[in-house]
């Protein structure tokens, strides 16, 4: 919007304006200093007019313009709105401006012009739910009121930042996660003691401000206890309409609780599951169930696994694998608090271990490893490594781990436990090597020939030598190339031979290549794998 002119600013200094075009005034000389500042020369060189009730405009007051011993009037409310910043069942979320106190904030109002009596319900219990829940990880609401529409709305505070699904996508550090986990449980802890239930508890619904901040959001379908404080205000008394009407399934699956998935009502228990899945993905990278409806069933017939059971290569700490198993346990009385989840994560981050279970554990990757090299499987002494390392995690001072791993790693293995495609491979770059030896050898001794010309016109009396020495070099040099075209045949049956170890039988009997290796001959003196 271009700057107003002397006149339109006049006319708003003296209250001539009215409506849009007020508020329109009003919203740019907020914004525009320079517009502001022809305003307040403005109300300097003329006296405040006061309005029919005998005070200063609001604009005036706003500019400094009030009279001494005048009282003082603040702008009326009011919100210019944005962009749309989110969407969801119910209604949207708008960026806005509040004119009163000038700050940004968002708007949540019903996406329909005719909501029912349903329908308002539950938007303005999700609105009253949200704002008596007063703590530092939970958005605080504003005003709640109606539009010039009769729609209505509830202005809350404006976050900006990433949801902790896509920090997840994005790799970022596991610690720094747990420490938003701990924040998420501290909020729900919180929730539970003044009897509400989140019931959509998931990664897209966790936000993780710009300046490490962090919010649980969307409380749209979150249940009130009947038991609780929260459920004696009369506002709230209805509070649950779907999700005690059996057969009723809310919440997102993959998340939900196995009682949920059933239709029965979520009580703090479900929540807790709900985090037990967050935390099995920020500690394997991957969801506990797969994504879809297929999820529900997933919930049902295996609600409870243990990370390091389906992840076994993956290093996940002992503490927080036993906590998540806990939190995911089929029976909702089984489950550890929202409390306890946050504690003992905390416990974890500020360094406190279970070193008993750690030695136990890595007492037990320890003899796995051994298991793996007596079995002599040509894949063995990888799973070893593996396992070894893992002790080594877990107790760094385990000395038959740190010589078991300093082994493996250190000393080559024998070539009757390599793979025979390793073997193969390592033969043929021996080939190689050779045959470019000898071919390097051979064109050497083809060099002295260089220097042929030059001996042509010396004065040289005794031919003999020199024709001797020649003969010897030209001897050389075709050795040379009989050896570089012979090596390849030489070494031709050695290959085959070995390749042969890489075929095994199957279980009809019949031979079987173990692997998608073979030999080709691609020329008279090369031989090449096909992949």
């Amino acid at each position: 919007m271009s700057c107003l002119d002397n006149q339109m600013l006049a006319a708003w200094v003296d209250g001539a304006l009215s409506g849009a075009a007020r508020d329109q005034a009003l919203s740019h000389i907020a914004d525009c200093a320079d517009c502001r500042e022809i305003a307040s020369a403005l109300m300097r060189a003329a006296p405040a007019v006061p309005d029919p009730g005998g005070l200063p405009t609001v604009e005036a007051f706003a500019l400094g313009g009030r009279s001494a011993g005048e009282p003082s009037v603040v702008p009326p409310p009011g919100y210019v709105l944005g962009e749309t910043i989110g969407r969801g069942g119910m209604g949207s979320v708008i960026a806005a401006q509040d004119l009163r106190i000038g700050r940004e904030v968002a708007v949540k109002r019903m996406a329909t012009m005719t909501p029912d009596d349903e329908q308002l319900a539950r938007f303005l219990r999700e609105a009253r739910i949200q704002a008596r829940l007063e703590h530092p990880a939970i958005v605080p609401v504003h005003e709640l009121s109606v539009d010039e529409l009769g729609r209505p709305f509830f202005t809350m505070k404006r976050i900006t930042g990433q949801t902790l699904g896509q920090r997840l996508a994005d790799g970022v550090a596991q610690n720094r996660l747990l420490r938003v986990f701990v924040d998420v449980c501290r909020a729900i802890e919180f929730a539970h003691a003044r009897g509400v239930v989140h019931r959509d508890l998931k990664p897209p619904n966790i936000m993780l401000g710009d300046y490490g901040e962090t919010y649980v959001i969307d409380w749209g379908i979150a249940r009130v206890l009947a038991n609780s404080e929260a459920a004696k205000h009369s506002d709230i008394a209805v509070l649950d309409p779907d999700g005690t009407r059996a057969g009723a399934v809310l919440g997102t699956p993959g998340y939900m609780s196995p009682e949920q998935v059933r239709g029965e009502p979520a009580t703090t228990a479900a929540d807790v599951y709900a985090l037990g899945a967050i935390l099995f993905e920020l500690l394997t990278a991957r969801p506990l169930h797969e994504r879809g409806q297929g999820a529900l069933a997933s919930t049902l017939h295996t609600p409870q696994v243990r990370p390091s059971d389906r992840y076994q290569d993956t290093p996940i700490p002992p503490e927080l694998d036993d906590l998540c198993f806990a939190a995911l346990a089929e029976i909702p009385d089984e489950r550890p608090t929202a409390h306890d989840l946050a504690e003992q994560v905390q416990a974890y981050l500020d360094g406190d271990r279970d070193l008993e279970q750690r030695r136990s554990l890595a007492g037990q990757q320890l003899a796995a490893a051994h298991d793996a090299l007596a079995t002599g499987d040509p894949d063995a002494r990888a799973l070893a490594i593996r396992r070894a390392g893992r002790a080594l995690a877990l107790d760094p001072e385990s000395h038959d781990a740190a010589e078991l791993v300093g082994g493996l790693l250190l000393e080559p293995p024998p070539e009757s436990r390599m793979p025979a495609d390793l073997i193969i491979g390592l033969k043929d770059q021996d080939r190689q090597f050779e045959r470019a030896r000898l071919r390097l050898a051979a064109w050497a001794y083809l060099s002295v020939f260089i220097v042929l010309p030059f001996l042509l016109a010396m004065e040289i009396k005794n031919w003999g030598n020199v024709i001797v020495i020649y003969g010897l070099m030209l001897l050389g040099a075709a050795l040379g190339f009989i050896a570089y075209g012979a090596y390849d045949l030489t070494n031709l049956a050695t290959l085959n031979n070995l390749g042969s170890r890489s075929v095994s039988p199957d279980i009809t009997g019949q031979s079987k290549p173990r692997s998608s290796s073979c030999l080709t001959r691609s020329d008279s003196s090369t031989i090449g794998f096909v992949m």
